[in-house]
């Protein structure tokens, strides 16, 4: 009877818990995000109504969700008048969904810019369902680097799910998320045109475990490394980090465009090892590792390839560098069927001519449609061939 009792008397506090938390409407209850958390419990809802709003920030969110109240990312959150972070989360766990993040400029902390749109230190955060736009990160005068253009990620343990970045750009590291000493998981994401300076056209990690399933990375640039995905540890370290990336698709991204970068979709430094398993690599370019840059020593820095499609990827050969393990079920072809479509708009015609017209003799991996180092008649009767083929 005693225990009994003892759960009957446990049982409405903690319905009582669950009733309470709150959604708190902005603007309708509260005039700003920030007003809002200042008033919220942990657990509470802070629902922001649809709109364009410039003037929509918060410092500290914090053990709440922060959500887009129609879910069809009609709520869009534009941090181009603001000089920080639109969101900055620190404390206890938080949840971020249904927004459109578009031009943030990010957080400038002792010299290093971070984050355009989000930044998060020390704490969890899981971001679902939103898009992220033109958000842009750039060095002043005094600045050190420049950290994820969308969001960046200091020691918070992060999932992102369901998102799309677009357009998204780095003067530093991490043309979309940059993220640092805590793990990162990514899945069901896509990466399109973003780019950064130095490393991770789409994104950047240092010192993370990452688990990525069911991405897509898409024309995302670096100037050095890893146009896709950049991983680094420490040379001097004993232990590394352990990542895998699952059933992900990488076409056309590209390491140092018309340079000496390696790595157009993956590249790592240091020690670590990557798993990669059931991933197609397109139409990637790399001066050195069209698709997959590997460890610069034997067994430091391992990327091991199972079951995964490689074509198109620089010229012949140049597939991979460095410690990269393939196994016998991996299928590699000079050519995509897709390497026709030089600009990657879908569909073969007029403006894949004039791209290749343009480039005759010249250098664009993009137009060198059969990756033999040239770009002339045989690109040409290729691209004649496959006149008003669609592609995905």
């Amino acid at each position: 009877m005693k225990s009994i009792l003892l759960a009957c008397s446990l049982l409405p506090t903690t319905t009582a818990a669950t009733a309470l938390a709150e959604v708190m409407q902005v603007p309708e209850d509260y005039p700003t995000i920030q007003e809002a958390m200042n008033e919220a419990s942990p657990g509470d809802v802070i629902d922001l109504a649809p709109g364009i709003w410039t003037d929509q920030i918060v410092w500290g969110l914090s053990g709440v969700t922060l959500r887009g109240r129609n879910g069809d990312g009609s709520t869009v959150i534009d941090g181009s008048e603001q000089t920080w972070s639109p969101v900055v989360c620190y404390g206890d766990p938080s949840t971020i969904e249904h927004i459109t993040f578009r031009n943030g400029n990010g957080s400038n902390v002792f010299g290093i810019v971070r984050g355009g749109a989000i930044y998060a230190e020390y704490c969890d955060v899981t971001i679902t369902d939103c898009d992220f736009e033109s958000n842009r990160i750039v060095l002043e005068e005094f600045d050190f680097t420049t950290w994820g253009g969308a969001i960046a990620s200091y020691g918070a343990p992060m999932t992102i799910e369901r998102c799309t970045f677009t357009g998204n750009s780095s003067e530093g590291v991490g043309g979309a998320i940059y993220a640092n000493y805590a793990p990162l998981t990514v899945r069901d994401c896509e990466f399109t045109d973003n780019s950064a300076v130095q490393t991770g056209g789409g994104i950047s990690g240092e010192w993370i475990d990452l688990t990525i399933e069911d991405c897509e990375f898409r024309g995302n640039e670096a100037g050095w490394l890893g146009g896709g995905i950049h991983l680094a540890t420490s040379k001097d370290q004993p232990v590394g980090t352990d990542s895998i990336v699952t059933n992900c698709r990488f076409v056309r991204n590209n390491a140092s465009y018309a340079g000496f970068g390696m790595g157009g979709g993956i590249a790592i430094q240091h020690i670590q090892t990557v798993s990669v398993h059931g991933c197609s690599f397109e139409d990637n370019y790399g001066y050195v590792a069209g698709a997959i840059k590997g460890g610069d020593l034997p067994k430091v820095g391992v990327v091991n390839v199972f079951d995964s499609d490689f074509c198109g990827n620089s010229l012949p050969g140049n597939d991979t560098w460095g410690e990269v393990i393939i196994d016998e079920d991996s299928v590699f072809l000079t050519s995509c069927q897709c390497s026709v479509d030089i600009d990657g708009d879908g569909r073969v015609g007029v403006d894949d001519l004039l791209r290749l017209i343009s480039s005759w003799g010249g250098f664009d991996p993009d137009s060198d449609v059969d990756n033999d180092g040239t770009i002339g008649v045989d690109d040409l009767l290729e691209l004649i061939a496959a006149w008003g083929m669609t592609c995905d």
